[in-house]
């Protein structure tokens, strides 16, 4: 059972109860439909006001076959930080991870290059057998390996400091594809290269994500920046209780199919669905004027519906609707494992922070 105390405020507004109601279908597991995430297609489609020929796209390959295990994560796309990348007005296109496997891995590289401006490459630089980025980049782009004094120096000259002899195998970070600008590494031994192939740039980052995050924002992101004209990408992200997917799709289709830019995206996710509204333009105020042009004809269309305009989830934007409102919650719990008092805890915004909003959870 789950009971909205409203001693305090006996007015309760269309939009609490949508939010509530989006809530409880996901906290009772039985007698109430509940709704899967199932991802929908991105609409990409540019408005004219900002040129699709201005318009550059990235795509992130992360190397390494113990990345397909459950044990082990990628990195590469917290290290990279694609909202570092929106910033400058670059789209992520598609990520992915490719094992060990020279001829994947030069399909890959080959598939990306041909479609992308900016090719993002983590992992695979050390001294191993099994380390294939800089041998699989070569063979893609039809160049041939050198061996780098320089760097082979310093690696030697590295390990001495560690009060280590370098090993013969480490020889094979001194590798560079022709052409390739070498990048330093200050946090470990693979140093990284930035090649550049018919109007395609092509990055080799180290995998550890110390070395990957260093290496990227202190080297990469200021020669990115000075390739690209001025331009933006800004987002708005609404969230949806009360509706299924279809029905928020054919009462909004009629609208956003208007538009070239900004996209739209439709999500269904465990209790809700999710609007993504993303605008690229030259400049902030420009992507500004096309959400809100968009987002106010959505808004107005699914009306209460929306219980977030800014991503917020529904426990979060819950907490903050009964601060407002000087109301508490109770919840009575069963077959549920507790799961709506343990959501309302991961948010700060549903702890005990406010003496005029709280929550008693008990769990029978």
């Amino acid at each position: 059972m789950v009971r909205f105390d409203r001693d305090r405020n006996p007015s309760c507004s269309s939009r609490v109860r949508n939010c509530w109601n989006g809530l409880r279908s996901v906290a009772i597991a039985d007698g109430l439909p509940q709704q899967r995430s199932f991802p929908r297609r991105c609409r990409h489609r540019w408005d004219s006001r900002c040129r699709e020929s201005s318009a550059a796209n990235a795509e992130i390959i992360a190397v390494g076959s113990e990345l397909l295990t459950p044990e082990k994560k990628s990195t590469l796309t917290r290290s990279t930080s694609p909202a570092k990348l929106n910033n400058l007005g670059v789209e992520v296109v598609r990520k992915m991870v490719v094992g060990d496997d020279r001829a994947r891995l030069v399909q890959s590289i080959r598939d990306a290059v041909a479609q992308s401006q900016f090719v993002i490459l983590s992992g695979g630089l050390g001294p191993t057998e099994d380390d294939l980025t800089r041998d699989a980049v070569a063979e893609a782009l039809g160049r041939r390996l050198l061996f780098n004094q320089d760097i082979c120096d310093w690696l030697e000259a590295r390990f001495r400091s560690f009060g280590r002899q370098m090993a013969e195998v480490n020889k094979r970070q001194a590798y560079v594809v022709e052409g390739a600008e070498i990048l330093p590494n200050d946090r470990g031994t693979a140093p990284g290269q930035w090649l550049a192939q018919n109007g395609h740039v092509i990055m080799l980052l180290p995998g550890p994500p110390r070395e990957l995050k260093s290496m990227f924002g202190k080297l990469c992101l200021d020669r990115v920046r000075s390739l690209l004209p001025p331009l933006v990408i800004r987002t708005r992200f609404y969230r949806i209780a009360g509706i299924g997917e279809s029905d928020v799709d054919q009462l909004i289709a009629p609208v956003y199919t208007k538009y070239t830019n900004p996209v739209t995206t439709i999500l269904s996710t465990s209790g809700d669905i999710q609007i993504h509204l993303r605008a690229r333009c030259s400049t902030e105020e420009e992507a500004e004027a096309l959400l809100a042009d968009l987002g106010g004809q959505i808004e107005a269309l699914l009306g209460d519906r929306i219980y977030s305009t800014n991503g917020d989830p529904m426990e979060k934007v819950i907490g903050s609707l009964l601060r407002s409102r000087n109301a508490s919650l109770s919840v009575a719990e069963s077959l549920t494992g507790a799961w709506s008092g343990c959501a309302s805890l991961r948010f700060r915004a549903l702890r005990i922070t406010s003496e005029a909003a709280f929550w008693r959870t008990r769990t029978r």
